[in-house]
């Protein structure tokens, strides 16, 4: 599973691309097919395994590991 979704920064919302491999959550700055070898490494990996997810509005997931972090669905055109 994989798409589109905004992070939370400390002022804005940054554009990533999230990709689900496994028990593991891939944060990338571009889509796997648009940047090819070091260009598209991931900026973070989260392991989902014992991640407490919640909802905090109909657009907004909240994943928290050993820090919490927002993921806002958006449709990028």
């Amino acid at each position: 599973m994989e798409g589109s979704a905004d992070k939370q920064g400390k002022r804005l919302w940054a554009q990533r691309y999230l990709v689900l491999v496994g028990c593991r959550l891939l944060v990338l700055r571009y889509p796997i097919s648009r940047k090819q070898g070091d260009q598209n490494l991931p900026l973070n990996v989260i392991d989902m395994s014992y991640a407490k997810i919640s909802r905090k509005s109909n657009t907004v997931l909240s994943i928290q590991t050993h820090r919490e972090v927002f993921y806002r669905h958006v449709s990028h055109s």
